[in-house]
């Protein structure tokens, strides 16, 4: 290839053609010039990261996990689109929600995705009222929300446990699990593996604040009034558990997800009726002060089909019967003892017989026999029945003089202090504080214990024999 050389072609006086033409075979080289590396497209590009009114914003922890979790989804959906032949950044900014902000699909699922890491710590963060479900419900076809919630839920499923800072940030409990009325310390769920249907119906239920509930009973009812659902949500009741259509669709809502107690007020007083009638159940067996629960039973009797309501009673009354059962009283014997003594008793009878005469010990020893067993039979069966005179007294009157009470004390060799310590003593396992008081020249009632004394004394002491 020849190339003209424009540098001689000024020289026009030349009559050269090689000055003109060169003639040089070379072939310049092509300048190469190196292809920009695609590295995606940054999608985070699209969101605000920090834009929310938590302490959350302050946790690098946590951002990083909203942040590799959106990023999995989107590259998740942009494979979607490519297999489609579609352009995922052009759809999501060209979508026909709120128009005026060309980035408010990204904003919204990055908030959905974050909302879904917060309930998963947080079970009572409210995920189901926001309004970025139904943003997405509408831009994005039904397949492409499975991804989304595939990706997201096999996210969740690898979270590790939560670390110390997300424990202090929630404020969850050692076992990392949540503080909730039913369990603050978080050892009921940690020994007993619940379901997710029964941690529903725990949140959705209102909460009692009652003395067991802040005892070791707690744990009691809590499993019993879980063992109430069991039966209202077994498959057996084919017409639903209920003798409404509505209350079993609300039924079937908890058993899905968690509800709000408030905003189901509707329907919630069964709820309210059951745990009522669990906490009384156990108080009956562990022969508590009982609540009155016969308006609830009747609202259960009225609201369930009739083997839904037999069937939460019969356990019931078999949790009771079971527990008040007396059991016979086993006395155990010390052989080695038995024969020590009765080689100490050989020896005094001996002993006794060669200073007295065989003749009148033997008479004289059944003589003592059976003077014994004539006092064993004028002992009073009931200990604290003197207790219960007194109570019942104090209840009839109101109140006695202090002077009466030291002097029949003084009768039977007792202080008059000691006597009223014995009796909130007797009383203690059912109020669990001093219910009798002495107030200047009287013997009265704790004026917070009246009503509940009068209605021990009307069940006659039940509750504590």
């Amino acid at each position: 290839m020849k190339f003209i050389r424009y540098d001689a072609i000024k020289n026009w006086k030349s009559n050269n053609v090689e000055d003109i033409i060169d003639v040089t075979d070379e072939i310049p080289e092509k300048i190469q010039f190196a292809k920009p590396i695609d590295k995606g497209i940054d999608w985070l590009e699209f969101v605000e990261v920090d834009r929310y009114y938590d302490e959350l914003v302050y946790s690098s922890e946590f951002q990083d996990l909203v942040t590799s979790l959106y990023l999995e989804v989107m590259k998740a959906l942009e494979h979607c689109f490519v297999k489609r032949r579609k352009n995922l950044r052009k759809f999501m900014r060209r979508s026909t929600t709120y128009a005026f902000d060309n980035n408010y699909l990204f904003q919204a699922l990055f908030k959905y995705l974050r909302t879904h890491i917060i309930y998963h710590y947080l079970p009572s963060y409210d995920t189901y009222s926001s309004y970025d479900t139904y943003l997405l419900e509408q831009a994005f076809e039904p397949s492409d929300l499975n991804v989304i919630g595939a990706v997201m839920e096999q996210f969740l499923i690898d979270l590790p446990p939560a670390s110390p800072e997300f424990r202090q940030l929630f404020g969850l409990t050692e076992y990392g699990t949540e503080e909730v009325w039913w369990d603050m310390d978080g050892k009921y769920r940690e020994e007993n593996d619940m379901t997710q249907v029964q941690l529903n119906i725990m949140q959705s239920t209102t909460p009692r604040a009652t003395k067991p509930w802040l005892g070791e009973d707690k744990d009691e009812i809590v499993s019993l009034y879980l063992y109430y659902w069991e039966i209202i949500t077994s498959d057996k009741w084919e017409e639903g558990p209920t003798r409404s259509d509505k209350r079993n669709r609300f039924i079937y809502r908890i058993v899905k997800r968690p509800l709000n107690p408030s905003a189901e007020n509707k329907y919630h007083r069964f709820m309210s009726s059951l745990l009522k009638i669990a906490e009384n159940t156990i108080r009956k067996k562990h022969k508590m002060r009982q609540i009155k629960v016969e308006a609830d039973e009747d609202n259960l009797s009225r609201r369930f089909r009739k083997a839904v309501f037999e069937a939460i009673m019969a356990h019931n009354a078999s949790l009771i019967e079971v527990a008040t059962k007396k059991q016979p009283k086993v006395i155990r014997l010390n052989p080695t003892k038995i024969s020590d003594s009765q080689k100490d008793l050989s020896t005094v009878v001996n002993m006794i017989s060669d200073f007295v005469g065989e003749d009148d010990f033997e008479e004289e020893q059944v003589e003592v026999e059976v003077s014994e067993v004539t006092e064993a039979k004028d002992q009073p069966v009931d200990g604290n029945q003197t207790y219960k005179e007194f109570v019942k007294r104090l209840v009839k009157e109101t109140s006695l003089s202090v002077t009466e009470v030291t002097e029949t004390c003084r009768e039977n060799g007792t202080l008059l202090n000691a006597f009223i310590h014995a009796v909130n003593q007797f009383l203690y396992d059912a109020f669990e504080d001093q219910v009798v008081v002495v107030e200047g020249d009287a013997i009265v009632v704790d004026e917070f214990y009246i009503d509940e004394l009068n209605e021990l004394v009307e069940n006659d002491f039940f509750e504590l024999d």
